[in-house]
C-alpha cells in the first residue's frame, strides 16, 4: 500500500512539474512574440503598405465614402467575427483594427469583433448540442463543475489560456452558460489581448518605436502576471490543470 502510495504521489508530482514546465513555455513563447512581432510590423512600416494606413491617405479614403463611418466599422466587425468564428486568430483581427482605425475605435472593434465570432460559436453549439456535447464533454468534462460554480471569473480565466478559441466556445455553450455570463467573461478576458495587439496595430500608422514597445512590455507583463495568477489562485491553478491534461488527449 506504501509503495502505491509512493508511485501516486511521484506521479502527481511529475504532472505537476510538467504543468508548471507548459505555463512557463507558454512564458518564453510570449518573449519570443514580443521580441520577433515588432521586427516583422517594422517591416510592414517601413513598406509601400504601410503609406495606406497613414493618415492623410485614409483622410482622402473617407472623403469619397460617405458612409466611412458607418460602413466601413459595421462591416468590419462582421466580417472580423465571422474569420474569429471560423477559426482566425483575434490578435491578427486586433492589430488590422488598431492599424485602420486607430486605438480607441480599434479597441473597440477588436472587442466587439471577438464577441461576434465567440457569439457564433456560443450559438452554434445550442444548436447542434445532440451532435457535439459527447465530444467536446469527453475532452473537458471535468472543467464543468468550474464553470458551474465560478461562472465569471471561469470564463474570464479560460479567455486567458492557450486552448483553441473555438472549443472554449462551444464548450461553455454547451453547458448552458448564461449569455450575460458568456458575454461578460468573454468582453474581460479578450481585453487585455486585444489591448496588445490593437497597439501593435497603431504602431503601423504613426510613432511606432513608442506604441510597439509598449505592446511588447503588456504583452510580457500579462504573461508573467498569469503565471503568478496560476501559482497563487487555487481556482486558476485547479483549472489550468484541467485544461492541461484535456489539451493532451485532443
Amino acid at each position: 500500500m506504501a509503495a502505491i502510495e509512493s508511485k501516486m504521489l511521484l506521479a502527481a508530482s511529475i504532472e505537476s512539474v510538467s504543468e508548471t514546465g507548459q505555463i512557463k513555455k507558454n512564458i518564453y513563447k510570449a518573449l519570443f512574440l514580443a521580441l520577433l512581432l515588432p521586427v516583422v510590423l517594422y517591416l510592414i512600416y517601413i513598406s509601400p503598405l504601410a503609406k495606406c494606413l497613414q493618415e492623410d491617405y485614409l483622410k482622402g479614403l473617407k472623403k469619397s465614402l460617405p458612409l466611412w463611418y458607418i460602413v466601413l466599422p459595421f462591416g468590419f466587425s462582421c466580417m472580423g467575427g465571422i474569420s474569429i468564428a471560423f477559426g482566425m486568430p483575434r490578435s491578427l483581427i486586433a492589430v488590422l483594427a488598431g492599424s485602420v482605425f486607430g486605438f480607441w475605435a480599434g479597441l473597440l472593434l477588436s472587442e466587439l469583433s471577438s464577441l461576434i465570432g465567440a457569439g457564433i460559436a456560443y450559438f452554434y453549439s445550442h444548436w447542434a448540442r445532440k451532435a457535439l456535447l459527447s465530444q467536446v464533454m469527453e475532452r473537458f468534462g471535468k472543467i464543468q463543475s468550474y464553470v458551474q460554480a465560478h461562472g465569471l471569473i471561469t470564463v474570464f480565466l479560460l479567455r486567458q489560456m492557450p486552448v483553441p478559441g473555438l472549443l472554449v466556445n462551444m464548450f461553455l455553450g454547451l453547458l448552458h452558460v448564461k449569455p450575460a455570463v458568456f458575454f461578460l467573461g468573454s468582453a474581460l478576458g479578450f481585453l487585455p489581448q486585444n489591448i496588445i495587439f490593437t497597439l501593435y496595430g497603431v504602431g503601423l500608422k504613426k510613432n511606432f518605436l513608442m506604441n510597439a514597445s509598449l505592446a511588447s512590455v503588456f504583452l510580457i507583463f500579462f504573461s508573467i502576471l498569469f503565471y503568478f495568477l496560476y501559482q497563487r489562485m487555487e481556482l486558476a491553478k485547479n483549472l489550468w490543470s484541467q485544461v492541461y491534461h484535456s489539451k493532451k488527449n485532443i
